[in-house]
């Protein structure tokens, strides 16, 4: 699995000529949304040590469930961004199989797994404190973690964790569908940017 990282083009040439197959990159999106969704926790018990004692049991148990569904998200959300990936590139002459892209756009998730650690350990470590006051306010409580030089380290590394998995995906998408890099970087990027796009928009529309 580790050879998507050590010679992507050579792991994904190779994976062209078998079937396809998604325990694999379905292990490795869980377990990214696992991480994450243990980081959540950690944030939400550090809020907790600020709490009424009788309303701990709430939060986790909504910790619980959020972590449940927050799987499942990342389980969609892959299938999601495969979609998108594959659409583009289907009309712009490529003629690869959907779920053989898929399945190595899962591969392409392991940068991921590398910054979800880090920012679960940053977590682990240095969070700061957050009141009932200060999480109700989104600005503030970003304020507060990058406040912390530790913070600031890890969310430039999972950036550039992120374009690293954007570019094992560009690659798979060249590879999968037999088209130009151009082509395979307009595939991924004009998805990724209108998701960001929109994402923001919504963002300061409710005020989060």
């Amino acid at each position: 699995m580790m050879d998507i990282i050590i010679k992507p083009k050579s792991f994904i040439s190779e994976n062209l000529k078998h079937e396809y197959s998604l325990k694999k990159p379905l292990a490795i999106v869980s377990f990214i949304s696992i991480l994450g969704g243990i980081s959540g926790f950690l944030i939400m018990r550090k809020l907790m040590e600020n709490l009424p004692e009788e309303i701990h049991s709430i939060f986790i148990a909504g910790s619980g469930i959020g972590l449940f569904f927050g799987i499942l998200g990342g389980i969609v959300m892959w299938a999601i961004m495969a979609a998108f990936f594959h659409i583009p590139a289907v009309l712009m002459g490529g003629s690869g199989d959907y779920r053989k892209l898929l399945e190595l756009v899962g591969y392409a998730q392991v940068p991921l797994i590398f910054s979800s650690v880090i920012t679960l350990i940053v977590i682990a470590g240095f969070a700061p404190n957050l009141t009932p006051e200060l999480i109700q306010n989104r600005a503030a409580v970003e304020q507060a973690f990058l406040s912390v030089p530790a913070f600031k380290a890890s969310k430039v590394f999972g950036r550039l964790m992120l374009f690293w998995s954007l570019y094992l995906s560009v690659m798979a998408v060249r590879e999968v569908h037999r088209i130009s890099t151009k082509k395979a970087v307009v595939s991924v990027f004009i998805p990724v940017a209108l998701y960001a796009l929109i994402s923001e928009g919504v963002r300061r529309w409710i005020g989060a």
